[in-house]
């Protein structure tokens, strides 16, 4: 009796567990056949220190890091991306290359304002494309001095292409200078550029920017200046 009992109460334990990876195995078959059709992160907006190997230097950067991180998504997400700007100036985010509402497009003064100090903007568009983008901020000089950030969008599992190993790769220019600070100096150089080639450029039509381009360029340098 007490034999029959034990395997009985075996037989009970072995249909519970049964039972149980059964449903286990189902939600789990469920879970894989669901398509993912959203794709969240938080991206904060940080003054760092930018470590170009022989020196380093204030910068901006994302989740604390210049590059920022690599935003990953699947054609047919609807990408929903937190911005929170860590600085003492407006930023923004310009989504570079991608086909996306206007008023998402990140470029202050046309699609939106741009994010004050302090604030938190949240960005909503489907992805309708797939391959290799970037993200960089579209305010001031921020761009140079760390802003951006790369975008991968796998495509719809048809679609897919299977590679051994991936590599990002994003370049920037290895300058001890503030973005401000290098415009300048590059607009310098080409006004003195101008003034070799042109006669007429003396900039006696600073006031006006008729007949040269050398005025032109002062003035445009002045207006930054003064933001």
């Amino acid at each position: 009796m007490r034999k029959q009992s034990l395997e009985s109460n075996r037989s009970r334990f072995w249909c519970k567990s049964q039972k149980a990876s059964w449903s286990v195995g189902a939600h789990l078959l469920l879970l894989l056949a669901s398509p993912v059709l959203a794709a969240e992160f938080n991206l904060s907006v940080d003054p760092i220190m930018i470590n170009a190997g022989e020196f380093s230097r204030p910068g901006i950067g994302y989740n604390g890091a210049s590059p920022g991180p690599t935003l990953r998504m699947r054609e047919g997400d609807t990408a929903t991306i937190h911005v929170t700007n860590n600085l003492e100036v407006p930023t923004s985010i310009h989504w570079h290359g991608l086909i996306l509402p206007f008023d998402q497009d990140g470029v202050p003064g046309i699609s939106y304002s741009g994010i004050a100090p302090g604030e938190t903007f949240t960005y909503r568009f489907p992805i309708v494309q797939s391959g290799t983008y970037w993200f960089h901020s579209h305010s001031g000089f921020q761009e140079s001095d760390g802003a951006y950030g790369s975008i991968v969008i796998e495509p719809e599992e048809s679609k897919q292409n299977v590679a051994d190993r991936e590599y990002i790769v994003q370049l920037t220019d290895k300058h001890v200078h503030s973005g401000i600070e290098s415009c300048v100096t590059s607009s310098l150089k080409q006004i003195t550029t101008l003034r070799r080639i042109s006669p007429r450029c003396h900039g006696q039509s600073a006031s006006s920017g008729e007949g040269c381009e050398c005025p032109r360029l002062i003035l445009r340098m002045c207006k930054v200046l003064r933001r």
